[in-house]
């Protein structure tokens, strides 16, 4: 996921999961994606399979900043499945550790072809609602991504793919046959962001007050599997 997924009309955070232009309509296995009642959402949107998005309820991600002065810590937490126009969303909440007002909100869904759509975004701090439902649901993370391709509604464009990422300071890692993203934000000021397969957003880079700092993801937390022979023992 982005540090922060943020769309065209919202303001992005000045560091800133994984958090995107409308007018740029990236084409996805021959089908457009702004043609949304093409899609088909089942039983299972609520769990994001998608090699660089994947998330299902229960989840938490937990990213650490390198290169800066002072430690933060960033939390990726898939918090509850709620029902957004008719289609079953994975409610996302990303927060961070040096501001508790700084908190977003995101419904994603994943459709039978694999990919992953916003159907609402809420930015707490500016008390902001943006509903997007299906008809308008905005393109996360297609299912096939090359050099070009566009994620979190265009604000980030895939450089590289098959890249390969050491290990993290944090200790997890390395990673292979990963995809490196970039937001250019004129004047020199890019910031790449590297998406593994099977883990999501591994690495934030950025080139703040002139260094290389960013966040790296130190935890991955996953939610236990039920254990159908529990009761049995408790029975005893």
């Amino acid at each position: 996921m982005k540090k922060a997924i943020e769309l065209n009309f919202i303001q992005r955070m000045p560091c800133q999961w994984f958090i995107l232009s409308l007018i740029v309509i990236p084409i996805i296995l021959g089908i457009c994606p702004c043609n949304i009642s093409a899609q088909t959402f089942d039983q299972n949107s609520a769990t994001l399979t998608n090699d660089y998005l994947p998330m299902k309820f229960g989840d938490k991600l937990t990213y650490k900043t390198y290169g800066f002065p002072l430690i933060n810590y960033e939390y990726i937490e898939a918090i509850e499945r709620e029902t957004i126009d008719q289609v079953e969303c994975l409610k996302v909440k990303d927060s961070f550790s040096y501001s508790s007002t700084t908190v977003y909100y995101y419904w994603l869904a994943q459709d039978t072809f694999g990919n992953v759509w916003i159907l609402q975004y809420n930015d707490v701090e500016l008390n902001e609602i943006q509903y997007f439902g299906r008809s308008n649901a905005k393109l996360a993370m297609p299912s096939v991504v090359n050099v070009g391709s566009t994620l979190w509604d265009g604000t980030e464009t895939v450089v590289a793919t098959g890249v390969a990422v050491s290990k993290l300071s944090t200790g997890l890692g390395p990673y292979s046959n990963c995809i490196k993203s970039k937001i250019d934000y004129g004047d020199g000021d890019i910031d790449y962001y590297y998406y593994a397969p099977d883990f999501g957003q591994v690495k934030m880079e950025f080139n703040d007050d002139g260094g290389i700092n960013g966040f790296e993801i130190s935890s991955i937390k996953t939610r236990s599997k039920a254990m159908p022979w529990l009761p049995l023992l408790l029975d005893d």
